[in-house]
């Protein structure tokens, strides 16, 4: 069995503010339930622990902030985050 962390996504809270206040108008939450530096810090505990327990890890957070406009591109990095973990497990293995 191989086990890889991935750490949670960056939150785009300007999308999350819009959305909520699509949803529920004035009755919308006036500060998002997540932020982005929460999922930071999450982000950086989850690669901390795989290098601890000698796991291999992708940095979904970091690797979606590095690109420009990964909000509107969001699901188009998945394909990327698959192949990486693919090639985690790959480097695990020889």
């Amino acid at each position: 069995m191989i086990v890889v962390l991935i750490t949670p996504p960056p939150i785009d809270e300007e999308g999350r503010m819009q959305y909520a206040k699509s949803m529920h108008g004035e009755k919308a939450m006036e500060q998002p339930e997540r932020t982005n530096e929460m999922s930071g810090v999450n982000a950086s505990q989850c690669v901390g622990l795989a290098r601890e327990l000698g796991l291999p890890s992708t940095n979904l957070w970091a690797k979606m902030l590095e690109t420009e406009g990964w909000q509107e591109k969001f699901l188009r990095f998945f394909q990327a985050i698959y192949r990486e973990i693919a090639e985690s497990i790959q480097a695990r293995r020889i």
